[in-house]
């Protein structure tokens, strides 16, 4: 599959032997190679390195998955399996059900433009109002996405448009937000999110962040609090990434970019009757 991965990268001719490996995969979306790969009944996307990589994306997006589920952040089941040499990012589907049966995904930018959201005015409290409609577990839902929005500003995952978020069908007209998918440190140097995060507009900072608090059904000392969980957390993303394989090299290649606003504003004025209204 790497080897098939590459020929198609390169433009390449493809044997009847690759040309086979690929007809299996069917489409799975995204600019980078990927497969799906069926390990004892179990459906798992793989995804390859790509030709010109200058640091390991599978290590780096692996353990990306883990300091978000060390965040409090629902995340698949991920693993890094070395093929020739080379890294390959395992990750477990949820759109399948225990039985191999389907669950109907929608991703949050068919929702938002179903309720008549433009895509260049999408935000994460938009994602957010959207759960608390259609969701069994608004709140939660609601939260999830907000500790999505901090981790991607703390870790430069600038590649968090609306089409990286989804929602998973619940029966009758209830959607939950799925795990998260497609996190990890970009390493451009981009100033900016895809979605808008508050009211500065895509502002890639914590202050911005924290400017539509009650939209998440949060009160604005609620949000402080998590920000400051999720900044204690994301601190230590060095150890992390080292354990899930991420090598010292590529450790140096990231610092630049992680944690590039750290800076807390002075926390809100807290009143015993404080309450979120949305």
């Amino acid at each position: 599959m790497i080897e098939a991965a590459r020929a198609v990268e390169l433009r390449e001719p493809i044997d009847d032997r690759l040309r086979k490996l690929l007809r299996a995969c069917g489409p799975i979306g995204g600019a980078r190679p990927k497969a799906v790969i069926d390990d004892d009944g179990t459906a798992w996307i793989a995804k390859f390195p790509a030709e010109g990589d200058e640091v390991d994306v599978c290590a780096i997006e692996h353990a990306a998955v883990r300091l978000a589920r060390e965040c409090g952040i629902e995340a698949p089941e991920s693993k890094l399996v070395e093929v020739g040499r080379q890294n390959v990012l395992l990750v477990k589907r949820f759109d399948r059900e225990s039985d191999g049966g389907r669950i109907h995904v929608a991703s949050a930018r068919t929702i938002l433009l179903g309720n008549g959201i433009p895509e260049e005015q999408m935000a994460y409290a938009d994602i957010a109002e959207c759960a608390r409609r259609i969701s069994p577990t608004p709140a939660e839902d609601s939260l999830q996405v907000f500790r999505r929005m901090v981790l991607n500003i703390l870790i430069e995952n600038t590649d968090d448009h609306a089409k990286n978020h989804a929602f998973l069908h619940q029966g009758a007209d209830r959607w939950r937000l799925s795990p998260v998918y497609d996190v990890q440190p970009q390493l451009q140097g981009i100033q900016y999110q895809q979605l808008i995060v508050g009211d500065e507009g895509t502002d890639p900072t914590l202050t911005n962040a924290l400017s539509q608090a009650g939209r998440f059904m949060l009160t604005p000392a609620e949000a402080y609090m998590e920000v400051e969980r999720l900044l204690d957390t994301v601190s230590g993303w060095r150890e992390v990434f080292r354990e899930s394989g991420v090598s010292e090299h590529d450790i140096r290649e990231l610092e630049p970019f992680m944690l590039r606003d750290s800076e807390l504003p002075p926390p809100p004025t807290r009143r015993r009757s404080e309450r979120s209204t949305g």
